[in-house]
């Protein structure tokens, strides 16, 4: 049996596994509103290609964290947010950890654009005090142009939060939880007059400016940007896949790169 995942494996395996130098992927997303028809924990998706790329590649996988930074998706029922404080804190403690048993090459694969900021902060932090490069790999952002041109044609509006690709994902991987019964197209409003860029922009005469708002304040009550009628599984498949192939082949080039300036 070919165990990649830490959980499964006895503290003696996790040993020969150290010893043989391998990667470890150290998995995590959100637990966050998706529409009403989508399954909430989009973490289940990251740690699936997390476990298909290190079946490729000889890495392990630790324990998915299935949470994230979602501040903004907390009015929706089932959202469970984690303070960037507290997010930072444990995935440092889950570097201590593995770099005091020693592993010595550990990538984070984020299924949630809301955790890019404090990642960058974090694995800059890391980087200056023990001189270890922790790479963030955002498993989603393989799916490609061409691919998204070919499952999607010009239909874009499908795209965006709370419609596709997460539902076809999610239908592929997790058969029978979705409730596309439920689905609604949607799209972003404006704030006071403004153009929405994203969750935290708006356009201000053609320049973006910052401005803190909640989900729901751009949204309908649905809280959807998209279209996840358009789903099927068949997308989710040929989604997983590119997101599998790009994610394998980013661990085998980061098998020649050095991972440490040998700082003690």
């Amino acid at each position: 049996m070919n165990k990649v995942r830490l959980q499964d494996m006895t503290w003696k395996e996790v040993e020969q596994k150290v010893g043989e130098g391998v990667t470890v992927i150290v998995p995590f997303g959100s637990q966050e509103q998706h529409g009403p028809q989508t399954p909430m924990g989009d973490f289940t998706i990251c740690e699936r290609v997390a476990r298909a790329a290190a079946e490729q590649t000889g890495a392990v996988v630790a324990p998915v964290v299935p949470f994230g930074y979602s501040e903004y998706f907390k009015s929706y029922p089932g959202t469970i947010s984690v303070r960037a404080t507290t997010m930072a804190a444990v995935l440092e403690d889950y570097v201590d950890c593995l770099v005091g048993q020693g592993f010595e090459r550990i990538v984070f694969f984020n299924g949630h654009g809301g955790n890019a900021g404090l990642l960058d902060h974090l694995c800059r932090r890391i980087r200056a005090e023990r001189g270890l490069r922790i790479p963030v790999v955002s498993p989603l952002a393989f799916r490609g142009q061409e691919l998204t041109k070919r499952l999607y044609g010009e239909a874009t509006d499908a795209i965006g939060h709370g419609g596709e690709p997460l539902t076809s994902l999610q239908m592929y991987l997790n058969p029978g939880l979705e409730r596309l019964d439920l689905a609604v197209p949607g799209r972003a409003h404006e704030f006071h007059g403004l153009k929405v860029r994203g969750v935290n922009q708006v356009d201000f005469q053609g320049t973006p400016v910052q401005i803190s708002f909640n989900y729901d304040e751009i949204t309908d009550p649905s809280g959807v940007i998209g279209d996840a009628r358009q789903a099927t599984a068949d997308k989710g498949q040929a989604l997983f896949k590119a997101m599998v192939e790009g994610c394998a082949a980013f661990l085998e080039w980061f098998k020649d790169v050095p991972a440490s300036d040998g700082r003690p």
